[in-house]
Order: C-alpha cells, then sequence, then structure tokens
C-alpha cells in the first residue's frame, strides 16, 4: 500500500510499503510499514520519524558533533528519543549517565519491538535512565546539570521551539554545555528555522548551524542548530576532533570529522536566511 507523508496542503512524499502495526496512544498514531527502499519505517501522525536504511543520518549528526566538540561529555540529556537510536550512538562516548525524556511510552515499546537493529542494546545500559514525561516540564522541573543536551523533535507540532523552553535548556546546562536541536527543511521550512534561530539567539551567545541531507525527511537539506554558552564547535580545531574520535574507536556509518566541519559551510541562501 503507498503511505503519503504531507508536510504542506500542496506537497506530498509517497513511499510504496507494506503496513505491518498501527497503534495510537492519547498523544498520536504510530504506523510501522516495510518498504523496499527505506527498510522498515516508523510513522507518528503520517510523518517519517525512522527509516533503517536513512536513519544513520539522523542519530549519528545529532549526537557526534556535539559530543566531540565537548572536551569530557559525561551527563547526557535526550529529549524526545523513545526508539533508542540516538542513545545508541551517544553510548559510543564515555559517558556516565544518558536519561532520556519521552513523552509517549508507546515510543520505545515500539522501538524495542520493531527496530532492533537501531536500538541495539542500549535499553540494558547500566548508564540509561528513562523517563516517561513531557519533555519541557522535565526540563523546566530539574536540578541536574547537563554536559549536553540532545533535542529530537521531528514534527513541527511536538517543537517547543520558544525562548521560555529555550532559558530552560540554558539553565540545565552546564557552563561547557552544548544543545543541539533538529530544525527542520532549509528549503521548504525556511521560516520556521528562522524563527528557531531568532529564539536560540535570544539566549545562548553561541549559535552554530549544521547542514545536513536527510533523504527520507521531506524538503530534502535540513539543518540542526548547535548552541552554547561558550564552545563553538568551529573553533575546535580540527585534529582535536579527530585524535578524539580515533582514541574512541567507535564504527559509524555516516559521520566523520570532515562531514562535520563541511556542514557548517553553509550555501548562501541559509546564510542570508540566518543573518
Amino acid at each position: 500500500m503507498w503511505f503519503f507523508e504531507e508536510l504542506y496542503n500542496d506537497t506530498k512524499l509517497g513511499i510504496d510499503g507494506k503496513l505491518i502495526h498501527k497503534e495510537k496512544s492519547k498523544f498520536q498514531e504510530a504506523g510501522v510499514y516495510d518498504t523496499v527502499r527505506l527498510g522498515r519505517v516508523l510513522t507518528l501522525n503520517n510523518i517519517i520519524q525512522i527509516a533503517d536504511r536513512e536513519c544513520i543520518v539522523y542519530n549519528e549528526m545529532i549526537s557526534h558533533p556535539v559530543l566531540l566538540t565537548h572536551p569530557k561529555p559525561e551527563n547526557i540529556l535526550i529529549l524526545g528519543a523513545g526508539n533508542y537510536g540516538i542513545l545508541n550512538e551517544v553510548l559510543k562516548h564515555r559517558i556516565k549517565k544518558a536519561c532520556v525524556v519521552e513523552t509517549d511510552g508507546m515510543i520505545p515499546r515500539l522501538g524495542k519491538k520493531f527496530f532492533p537493529d537501531i536500538c541495539g542494546k542500549a535499553f540494558d545500559d547500566k548508564r540509561v535512565e528513562i523517563i516517561i514525561d513531557d519533555c519541557a516540564k522535565f526540563v523546566s522541573e530539574t536540578k541536574e546539570k547537563f554536559d549536553a543536551v540532545l533535542i529530537n523533535y521531528l514534527s513541527p507540532e511536538r517543537n517547543p521551539a520558544s525562548a521560555e523552553f529555550y532559558r530552560d535548556i540554558k539553565t540545565v546546562l552546564k557552563e561547557t554545555g552544548l544543545v543541539i536541536t533538529y530544525a527542520g527543511s532549509s528549503m521548504w521550512q525556511t521560516e520556521k528555522i528562522t524563527a528557531e534561530f531568532q529564539s536560540l539567539r535570544k539566549i545562548f551567545p553561541v549559535i552554530r548551524p549544521l547542514s545536513v541531507s536527510i533523504p527520507a525527511r521531506a524538503g530534502g537539506p535540513a539543518v540542526f542548530f548547535i548552541a552554547s554558552k561558550k564552545l563553538d564547535p568551529i573553533d575546535t580545531e580540527y585534529d582535536i576532533i579527530v585524535s578524539r574520535y580515533r582514541k574512541l574507536g567507535m564504527e559509524t556509518n555516516y559521520y566523520n570529522p570532515e562531514i562535520q566541519f563541511a556542514g557548517m559551510m553553509l550555501p548562501n541562501y541559509l546564510r542570508r536566511a540566518l543573518k
């Protein structure tokens, strides 16, 4: 059967696949499809969240650039990543704790059941704490301090990109901490990306866009924002990132230090939008 993701009324992304599971929580409706081109796919409210064959781009680029920029990441907060794919990448670093906050308890359960290759053994790791709670509420109430915060809100309606939210994020960051958030398609969602950039700029002295291409995301070229109180990823020497990457001996399928630095070199239309 054909599945269509409709980001806007005039644009659809169509994929032919077999629906193998459908479920509805009080927050959203999930669908799991087996497809030829993308492998197994998870959708939430008809928006693609995970695709076997392209999740390496998203999961690796939202985690490794930030964690390799930080000199000693130990306490990590992941917001909205209950499928464990990002967590699996974070655990490749020598961290002490990873706290995962997911609003919808359905997501971790579907991740374990239908995406074991993406999850790996992440949910069995003793360094991991899983919390089912509203992400924005957790950030506003927690007393913990983190070296890195990874924000994984994939659909626009779930992204609390407000100044108040980012003020709370800044509060839970240590002085050398960094935050990374997925902003959207740089071509189809320029207004949304610009608004999020402005929200971040009101709070953080350092903001660095990171451009990537994610095949299963409507609109193609996409943008992450990295923000911090002090550290700027582009000022961290390339040789330092390479050294940290090699010392960890981690296996990555998409990420490498060259891609990290190349992603911070923006096309002109995006430079103009983010002045």
